[in-house]
């Protein structure tokens, strides 16, 4: 896989886990049914947040493949957009190495 490519697997890897630490923040404390997570798409500079409801979170994360982002967030070479909800979007991976690493740095696997 080329450099750009690992770059934005890593940092998508990366923002998920910090939103499974709010996700489970929401667990130990007051619960709320919706959480705010950050965009887990591939670019280093984006800090934007979307509101996600805790169940639909949770079909996300059923799919190691699977990302959060605002819509227009994609990269259309290593990702497919699959659903389309209002203020966020899920991406799946491509086959090949985009998906391997998604899968391999899911943390809930």
């Amino acid at each position: 896989m080329d450099d750009r490519r690992a770059r934005i697997a890593k940092n998508e890897a990366l923002l998920r886990q910090v939103n499974e630490q709010i996700d489970a923040l929401n667990d130990a404390g007051p619960q709320v049914d919706v959480i705010p997570v950050v965009c887990e798409c591939g670019s280093g500079a984006c800090a934007e947040t979307i509101r996600i409801g805790r169940a639909d979170y949770e079909a996300v994360r059923l799919h190691p493949d699977t990302f959060l982002i605002k819509p227009g967030h994609e990269f259309e070479d290593v990702e497919t957009v699959v659903g389309l909800h209002g203020d966020y979007a899920v991406v799946a991976k491509k086959p090949g190495e985009p998906r391997r690493m998604a899968e391999a740095s899911d943390p809930r696997r």
